[in-house]
């Protein structure tokens, strides 16, 4: 273990799947953890299993759930209480939904762009403000391979994600000449919840859930390229040469084609 800073890092959804594993590294490298999640559990889990991995290493969990309008002033004032200031903060959390989206509950869509969109955007600006004052801090959005082109049948989802790979290109430019470094992991479809969650009550749900899951990773995996690449001040990176190539394909093809595809792949 290293002990080269007193630094905190802050992980929203930082107990389970890629979260956990970013949590791991972190305090693999002497970070104080601050993780936020909804499952009281997970984060005693977490806060044992790094007692016992990393002695001395300080973790302070919230459980809380996140998908509530306010959540993100909440999470702030929380951090101000614990009278430490946030050196890196970490957007992890957030779901998907597959299916038609018409046939999608409303409710469970206001929840995933509540997520996905308003309350990385609201930690930013608060989090990013005190990282401001300072002159530095460093901040990890996770996005997703579906937000480099429109994708039928996952449509609000890919959408929330391309909302995060922009408002990341734009905010590292801002933010960057107050030594603030804005960093955006892609990567694709991760072994964790997220497809049983994802899945609905559209009889499309199925399918794309079986064209998304061809290509799984690991979250340990997809973990590393998010820490190395928050490390190395990358802006917008995947984890792998394929998930890169195929990002530039998304990027250069004709909307019209790739939603085709996307389409016909998913309904077989």
């Amino acid at each position: 273990m290293s002990d080269i800073n007193e630094k905190t890092v802050l992980i929203t959804g930082g107990a389970g799947g890629i979260g956990l594993e970013l949590s791991r590294l972190f305090a693999a490298d002497g970070y104080r953890i601050l993780v936020v999640g909804v499952l009281e559990q997970e984060l005693n889990d977490l806060k044992h299993s790094l007692g016992q991995t990393y002695p001395g290493i300080e973790v302070r969990t919230l459980q809380m759930d996140l998908s509530k309008l306010g959540s993100a002033k909440s999470v702030y004032d929380w951090s101000l209480e614990q009278k430490i200031h946030v050196d890196v903060l970490v957007n992890n959390v957030g779901f998907g939904l597959f299916g038609d989206h018409v046939d999608i509950d409303i409710d469970r869509l206001e929840s995933m762009l509540l997520l996905n969109n308003l309350l990385l955007t609201q930690l930013i600006a608060l989090f990013g403000g005190a990282m401001k004052s300072r002159g530095e801090g460093r901040i990890l959005n996770v996005a997703s391979l579906a937000g480099f082109t429109p994708m039928p049948l996952f449509a609000a989802y890919s959408a929330s994600k391309a909302y995060v790979i922009s408002l990341s290109a734009a905010l590292a430019r801002e933010l960057g000449v107050y030594g603030i470094t804005v960093s955006c992991l892609c990567p694709s479809t991760t072994k964790t919840s997220f497809l049983s969650v994802a899945q609905t009550d559209s009889d499309s749900a199925a399918g794309a859930t079986e064209f998304v899951a061809k290509n799984v990773a690991t979250p340990e995996q997809v973990a590393l390229a998010g820490y190395k690449g928050l490390q190395r001040k990358k802006l917008i990176f995947l984890p792998t040469l394929s998930l890169r190539i195929q990002s530039l394909l998304l990027s250069l093809l004709p909307y019209r084609w790739v939603t085709f595809y996307v389409l016909r792949q998913s309904r077989r």
